[in-house]
């Protein structure tokens, strides 16, 4: 019996709706975000999540709170690991979390809000738009998306942004809504393990190949996913 088709959409944090569609056992309800943010004193991981990622992080990471105030009419904390290696900065808005973070030691409280303070935050059901205000120093890039499935990670990225990521030699398979890679992973020339390339029209997908890695993901529910993927970023 084919997996459940699963049809999901949301508003991406620069207005983007994308929309995706599957066939797997169980895909995540919350969409996570993630991008770049730099400006002339800082440069920070960004990204967007649902309502619990900060106390899910904290109780993940062994993170502590060092700093809590009320910003914005909503919780805004500021939390270091356990070793002291990396921190993180969250903003508990009505439906989503907006947290940033890097390597430690935290920028004190005054130049997260004063970073926070050059951006545009709405927060709607649909999802947390966040753009620089008209003037600020702030530049954001990199934008991506992450959904967790049954038969592994997907990463999805618009097309425009990940041409290079796509093999210029291969013509990969065809499947329902676009071509499929494999491709091994290395950094600093350590092997990261292989994972899909998924292309289509204006999407560029990467799916983390778990197989006998994750007790749940199955060869035939790899293969269901990659042949029915389809992730579609509107205007």
């Amino acid at each position: 019996m084919p997996a459940p088709k699963h049809i999901q959409t949301a508003l991406a944090p620069d207005g983007r709706r994308v929309t995706l569609s599957c066939r797997s056992e169980n895909v995540q309800g919350d969409w996570q975000w993630q991008m770049r943010l730099t400006s002339k004193t800082i440069a920070v991981g960004l990204g967007v999540a649902g309502p619990g990622y900060a106390d899910g992080a904290m109780a993940a990471l062994k993170m502590s709170v060092r700093q809590q105030i009320v910003y914005r009419a909503q919780p805004l904390v500021v939390m270091v690991d356990a070793a002291e290696e990396s921190w993180m900065a969250a903003w508990k808005g009505p439906h989503h979390t907006l947290h940033l973070g890097g390597a430690a030691p935290a920028p004190d409280l005054g130049t997260i809000t004063g970073l926070l303070d050059q951006l545009s935050i709405t927060d709607t059901p649909d999802g947390l738009l966040v753009t620089p205000q008209p003037g600020s120093d702030v530049v954001m890039w990199g934008l991506y998306g992450t959904k967790y499935t049954q038969a592994g990670k997907i990463s999805f990225y618009p097309a425009e942004d990940a041409q290079g990521l796509l093999p210029e030699d291969q013509e990969g398979l065809a499947v329902d809504h676009g071509r499929v890679w494999v491709k091994s992973m290395e950094v600093d020339g350590k092997d990261r393990g292989r994972k899909y390339l998924h292309a289509s029209a204006n999407s560029v997908a990467l799916i983390n190949d778990s197989l006998n890695r994750l007790p749940w993901v199955t060869k035939a529910g790899q293969e269901e996913l990659l042949q029915s993927l389809e992730i579609r970023w509107g205007r």
